[in-house]
């Protein structure tokens, strides 16, 4: 018995399952909070008497949640999508400042226009308020733009004014993963390791919660205006094949 401050250390390893790739233990950085929780149904056997005359436990649950400080993509995939990750991906410049010429051609080139994806918008510097893009031969307000060379074309009406351009390109760098419409069931399974180290009493053996199997079934990434992004995660534990579910050790 001893006492526990702060979150200590989460360690998520793959199981099986839909397995990611690549797959791999991983550390959470930033812990908030991490919370087990064990719950049981009671059953009650009642006759005319105001109390039960037994009561007894049928199903049991047990599931956990974690805050996380930082945003990992390989966490999200090995616990939640069990997809295949490559690397590259899309970039998405929001409010690129160009100004329109002031003489014919009214063309605007992106500074990424060698891996332009697509057109996000334009609007005017001043003011924010957006252009509409047309299919071709703009007029004041308008604009059209080349998908394939990320050449944006302007009315000669709206020469010298100040724009920003929003629009996405390719990158090689970086890694993605893309989550697929699977057929129910897929999902990687992993167990959890959470060592406690505040107040080790035998050299640097931590108390520990050692869950066998679970799954995640929520992660979610809540931005808010002013503050840092937590990401939330929480998932249900089960038994494995040897019928253990989970283990505390206390030193």
């Amino acid at each position: 018995m001893r006492i526990q401050f702060g979150t200590g250390n989460v360690i998520f390893v793959p199981l099986a399952g839909n397995l990611p790739t690549p797959s791999s233990p991983r550390i959470p950085a930033t812990i908030q909070d991490f919370n087990f929780e064990n719950q049981g149904t009671m059953k009650e056997l009642r006759g005319q008497s105001q109390y039960p005359d037994d009561v007894a436990v049928s199903d049991k649950k047990a599931t956990w949640k974690m805050g996380n400080g930082r945003f990992d993509i390989d966490l999200f995939n090995n616990l939640f999508a069990g997809e295949v990750a490559s690397t590259g991906g899309v970039v998405v410049d929001v409010n690129e400042a160009h100004t329109v010429p002031a003489t014919n051609p009214t063309t605007v080139t992106v500074t990424n226009s060698g891996t332009f994806s697509k057109d996000l918008g334009v609007t005017y510097s001043a003011t924010g308020q957006p252009l509409a893009r047309v299919a071709s031969g703009p007029a004041q307000g308008q604009y059209s733009v080349n998908s394939g060379t990320g050449v944006y074309t302007f009315a000669l009406a709206d020469a010298s004014q100040g724009i920003n351009i929003s629009y996405a390109y390719t990158t090689t760098g970086g890694s993605i993963v893309t989550v697929q419409n699977h057929v129910q069931g897929w999902s990687p399974t992993f167990e959890i390791y959470v060592a406690e180290t505040y107040q080790e009493l035998t050299g640097v053996v931590p108390n520990y919660i050692h869950i066998f199997n679970a799954r995640c079934t929520k992660f979610s990434l809540p931005l808010k205006r002013a503050d840092y992004l937590i990401t939330d995660l929480e998932g249900e534990c089960f038994a494995a094949s040897s019928g253990k579910v989970f283990e505390l050790y206390e030193d």
